[in-house]
Formats: structure tokens, C-alpha cells, sequence
């Protein structure tokens, strides 16, 4: 967490310097590109990070035969989405610059296959390697974004750098892993039987996460081809605000689930719910501490930080960033169910937030532009993380948890004494 936390503050304020710089129609540019390829990364990554995990830790596989087929997989699928970035691209944008930006950054996806590594260290609870490397090219990446503005360089220069980003990334973690590793030298194996294995248990998190990636990057996509690149500049600084804190949920998932967890084999079911409850009553009233001073503040916010050229951005982001509740109570939501084996409604929940992200954007936006992808954005997190669960009766007790915290104001002294419940384990 002390990690994103800083390096996080880095990005943003030299981000907030090459948007200045850049202005809004070649940051347009660049945010089209990198969202245009995000669509395509789930198919890259195949779903396999938890089973990768789950099978290191297991006796039954050995480390050689996971890594050796997992980063076979990968490769093959980062060389087809390649592929299939390039022709997509050229059927549904004329522009060159814009063509190439997206040519340029989908060269990342063939250095995804090195996350491989990074999974190895998640296996062996030795996540402080990685985080070396990932600030280490978070300085370097920072640093060089700082010479590119005083130079004057334009926006391929920066295109190019995040894909020397990717490499260095991806470097630094197969060296660091060969230095800790004691089987770093050990002979990998691809075997197809393995790879069959693997991926029957990674298809439906596939489609999730291709789902996921759809509400995610679609708005910027179809916001640059329905209305143009300087509206997507625009739309990307109120983006880049909202989802500055979309860490938040993920590190405090990460350090109390397990506790919640534990409780329901050492404890009761009963305190197990209850501190769910609780759990999801912390993240929403958290939520509501970011989402009401950013909304208040937003127009002079928007303003002192990117200038009066992105002055559209105020009312984009007093939208946006209201998605960050179920953002929120989508992270503590997808923990229970995986835990409690609804992967295949998680796949679900999210292929509806996709479809749902689309239709509206193509409603909204040709009537507001980038306010209309905002509020499809905020709708398409709703529908997955909220409504879908009114599909499932048998998820209704969710629903009315859900419902609960999403009025985490009228019920903070529950809440803080759940979540002191919690810490006490």
C-alpha cells in the first residue's frame, strides 16, 4: 500500500504536468490509445493469475511446468491480440497519429507475459521484490516525462516511453526473480496437457475480465470515435481524479478479508455476516468521505490543476466519481464470491455491466459528450455490482447488505464497531 501510495502521488502530479503540456487534443491521443488497447488486455493475461498462483502453491504442479506453460499462454495470446489490435484499429479510426499510438502501446501486451514472474512472488508472499521494480520504473518513467516536457517533445515521444516502461518492467521482475529464486535456473516445461488444465478453470474469469476491461475503457474508445480525440482529453482529466483512489478498497480487501474469512471456520456464520456487513458498511462510508469533497470541489480543482482548457472536466468528474461507491463495494463484493464459489455470477454481473456501459454510451454521448460517458460509467458499475444481484434470489441477502452500507452515513457507530470487531480477531 505505502508503495502505490507513492508512487501514485509521483504519477499524478508529473501527469498533471504532460496534461498541461500536452493540451487536449494530443493527451486525447495518448488516453485513446492506452484505452483502446486495455480493452484487449484481459485476452492477453487468459484469467490465469489465480490459478497460476493457486497451482504454485500446490504440490501437485511443479514450478518449472506452471511458469513454462502459463508464459507460453500468454505469449501466444499477446501475439493473436497484437493482431487483433491492429486490425481493429484500422477498420474503426482513419487517423494516423492516432493509429500509430494504438500500434505503439499494444506492444505492452507482448511484455504482460513476464507477469508470470510477478505472480511467482505473489505465491511465495515475497511482493517486496516487485515493488522495487515497479518503483524503480515509476521513478525512471517520471523522470524521463519531466526531460520530454522540456524538451518539447510531442505525444509519440510519450507513447514510445510507456512502452519502455512495460519492457523495463517487465526486465526488472524476470532479473529479480532469477536472484531470488532458488529454481530461477530450473528447466520450464510447456505442456499442452497442463495448458488444457489450466485454462478450463480460466475461461469464465476470461470473460469477466474482458467484460470488466469493456466498462472500464470503452467510454474513452467510443467517446474518441463518435465525438473526437480533444473530447477524450478532456474526459481523461476527470478520469485520471476519479480513479486516483480506486486503490484504496483493493489494499483494505487485501489486509481484513482474510480476517473476515477466518471467522466463519473458527467463529460462526453469524459473525461471519455481521462483520461483512461491517466490512461493506467501512468501504462505502470511505467512499463517501472521497466522493462528497471531490464533488464539492471539483470546478476549482479541475481548474488550478490542468488549467481553463479542460474546464468541461468539473462536471465530468461530479458524475464520475460517484461510481467510486460501487467500485468500492464491487471489491469486497468480488472477495465474497469467490470465496464463497460464485465465479460463475461474477462473470455474469460483469458481462452486464459491459453491456450495459455500451448501450448507454451510445445514448448518452451523441447528446452530452463526455458527461454522457460519465454517467454510463457510474449505471454500468451500478448494474453490475448492485443490480445484477436482484437477477439471483438466491444473492438477495447481498442486495440487502449492499443496500445497507450504501446508507453507511445513517450508520456509522455500527460500522465502526464492526470493523472494530474485525481488527480485534
Amino acid at each position: 500500500m505505502g508503495e502505490r501510495v507513492v508512487n501514485m502521488t509521483i504519477r499524478f502530479f508529473v501527469g498533471v504536468w504532460v496534461v498541461r503540456y500536452l493540451g487536449p487534443e494530443q493527451y486525447g491521443v495518448y488516453s485513446y490509445a492506452l484505452s483502446f488497447v486495455g480493452l484487449f488486455t484481459a485476452i492477453t493475461t487468459l484469467g490465469l493469475d489465480g490459478i497460476v498462483i493457486r497451482n504454485l502453491s500446490s504440490k501437485a504442479w511443479s514450478e518449472g511446468e506452471v511458469l513454462g506453460t502459463a508464459f507460453g499462454l500468454r505469449t501466444l495470446a499477446a501475439v493473436a491480440t497484437m493482431g487483433a489490435v491492429a486490425a481493429t484499429v484500422f477498420s474503426v479510426n482513419d487517423q494516423w497519429l492516432t493509429q500509430l499510438a494504438v500500434l505503439i502501446v499494444s506492444g505492452q501486451l507482448l511484455f504482460k507475459s513476464a507477469d508470470v514472474f510477478k505472480l511467482w512472488f505473489k505465491s511465495e508472499i515475497k511482493s517486496k521484490y516487485p515493488v522495487w521494480v515497479r518503483s524503480g520504473a515509476v521513478i525512471v518513467n517520471s523522470t524521463t516525462q519531466v526531460a520530454f516536457i522540456l524538451l518539447g517533445l510531442p505525444v509519440l515521444a510519450f507513447v514510445g516511453l510507456y512502452l519502455a516502461q512495460s519492457a523495463l518492467k517487465a526486465a526488472g521482475t524476470f532479473l529479480m526473480y532469477q536472484m531470488v529464486s532458488e529454481k530461477g535456473k530450473a528447466e520450464w516445461n510447456f505442456r499442452w496437457g497442463a495448458a488444457r488444465t489450466m485454462m478450463k478453470d480460466a475461461w469464465p474469469l476470461i470473460l469477466a475480465g474482458l467484460s470488466v476491461g469493456v466498462y472500464m475503457k470503452i467510454d474513452q474508445v467510443m467517446l474518441g470515435e463518435m465525438i473526437g480525440e480533444s473530447a477524450v482529453g478532456v474526459y481523461a482529466t476527470a478520469v485520471k481524479i476519479s480513479e486516483l483512489w480506486y486503490f484504496i478498497p483493493t489494499a483494505i480487501a487485501g489486509s481484513v478479508f482474510p480476517k473476515i474469512v477466518s471467522s466463519k471456520e473458527n467463529v460462526s456464520i453469524e459473525v461471519y455476516e455481521e462483520r461483512m456487513q461491517a466490512f461493506y458498511d467501512a468501504v462505502a462510508l470511505l467512499s463517501y468521505i472521497v466522493i462528497i469533497p471531490v464533488v464539492l470541489s471539483a470546478e476549482p480543482l479541475i481548474r488550478l490543476l490542468f488549467g481553463m482548457e479542460y474546464g468541461g472536466a468539473d462536471s465530468i468528474l461530479q458524475v464520475h466519481i460517484w461510481a467510486f461507491l460501487f467500485v468500492s463495494l464491487g471489491v469486497a463484493q468480488g472477495k465474497w464470491l469467490v470465496t464463497e464459489n460464485y465465479t460463475m455470477f461474477k462473470m455474469f454481473a460483469a458481462v452486464l455491466g459491459a453491456i450495459v456501459n455500451v448501450v448507454m454510451n451510445l445514448v448518452l454521448i451523441p447528446r452530452c459528450e463526455g458527461l454522457g460517458a460519465a454517467w454510463a460509467t457510474f449505471l454500468s458499475y451500478g448494474a453490475s455490482v448492485y443490480i445484477s444481484l436482484l437477477l439471483w434470489r438466491r444473492l438477495w441477502p447481498v442486495l440487502k447488505q449492499l443496500s445497507l452500507a450504501i446508507i453507511a452515513p445513517l450508520r456509522i457507530l455500527p460500522a465502526v464497531r464492526g470493523i472494530r470487531k474485525t481488527i480485534n480477531i
